[in-house]
C-alpha cells in the first residue's frame, strides 16, 4: 500500500497569515489528495522540526509529485519533506529480496570493492 507522510515547515509569512486568520488546512488537504485518487488520513499541526505533519494514501508516484510540486511550489514552505511508508509485510519482502538479488547479495560499499579498506 502507498501510505506517505509529509512533513513540512512554514515561511515566517505563512505562519503570520494562519496566526492572523487561522484555518482548518485539513478539507484542502483531503481534496486535493482526492483528485489525485487517494485519502488523506490526517493533518496534524506540530511543534519541534516541522510545522506540519500529514499522512495520506496515494495510488501512484505521479499523482503524489504532482499533489507535491503544487505544495512546495506555492512559496509557503521553508522546507517540505516526503516519506513513503511500507507496511510490515512489504518490509518483509523487501528484506527477503535483499537476501535473494545476486547483485545485491554481492554488494560491496565504496571504497570495498578489492576487500576490507584500510585504518588510516
Amino acid at each position: 500500500m502507498p501510505y506517505h507522510m509529509s512533513r513540512a515547515r512554514m515561511t515566517a509569512e505563512t505562519l503570520a497569515r494562519i496566526a492572523e486568520t487561522p484555518e482548518d488546512r485539513m478539507a484542502a488537504s483531503k481534496e486535493g489528495s482526492r483528485d489525485s485518487g487517494g485519502k488523506m488520513l490526517g493533518y496534524w499541526y506540530s511543534t519541534g522540526t516541522s510545522d506540519i505533519i500529514a499522512m495520506s494514501w496515494e495510488p501512484d508516484m505521479i499523482g503524489t509529485t504532482a499533489l507535491e510540486s503544487v505544495i512546495w511550489g506555492s512559496g509557503a514552505f521553508l522546507e517540505f519533506k516526503h516519506t513513503w511508508l511500507l507496511s510490515m509485510e512489504e518490509m518483509k519482502d523487501a528484506m527477503r529480496r535483499s537476501n535473494e538479488w545476486p547483485t545485491l547479495a554481492n554488494y560491496k560499499p565504496p571504497g570495498m570493492a578489492h576487500g576490507m579498506a584500510k585504518d588510516r
